[in-house]
């Protein structure tokens, strides 16, 4: 890899990073499948949490790149979404979606609403909650999570990651 900068878009470095992380995907998985062919349950629990992190990379780089997709948006329209992405990553993907199909001509209002409710749909399940989980273990709640204000364990939080599953996650 060169260290030279080049003015390379924002769009075509978040399509290499979006490559990478599926690569490294697929090499977690192997890392998982030869754990569970050893029997090693405690390399298959550490490798998935790893996984649920490498999932949310994969989110961020995919939202990243989305947003910036040549002719798409506006700068204004791609800062006011980073904005919004990075105080809450599940309401800059809401907040995408609303924007993206806002800029649909060529269907009625019906339509539009009927894609807003069934990807919403999707958005809660697989880009908010495993958010939560993400960014409890971000912080180093590996076993035991604690609650926003870190007072006291949040046990929804903590089951949630010693539930966390290799084929959930691929899902």
């Amino acid at each position: 890899m060169s260290t030279t900068p080049t003015n390379r878009s924002v769009f075509s470095i978040q399509t290499e990073n979006v490559r990478e992380l599926e690569k490294a995907w697929e090499q977690g998985n192997r890392l998982i499948n030869e754990s569970l062919r050893l029997n090693n349950d405690s390399a298959v629990t550490i490798q998935t949490k790893l996984m649920a992190l490498l999932f949310s990379a994969y989110t961020e780089a995919t939202f990243s790149k989305l947003i910036h997709t040549p002719g798409a948006l506006t700068q204004l329209e791609i800062q006011k979404l980073k904005d919004q992405f990075k105080s809450n990553s599940y309401t800059g993907w809401v907040t995408c979606l609303k924007l993206v199909v806002g800029k649909i001509t060529s269907r009625d209002q019906t339509y539009k609403s009927e894609v807003i409710s069934k990807v919403m749909v999707l958005l809660e399940k697989y880009i908010k909650e495993p958010s939560e989980v993400r960014n409890r273990m971000a912080h180093g709640q590996w076993v035991i999570a604690l609650n926003s204000k870190n007072t006291q364990e949040n046990n929804l939080i903590s089951v949630k990651i010693n539930d966390l599953d290799i084929v959930i996650l691929t899902k």
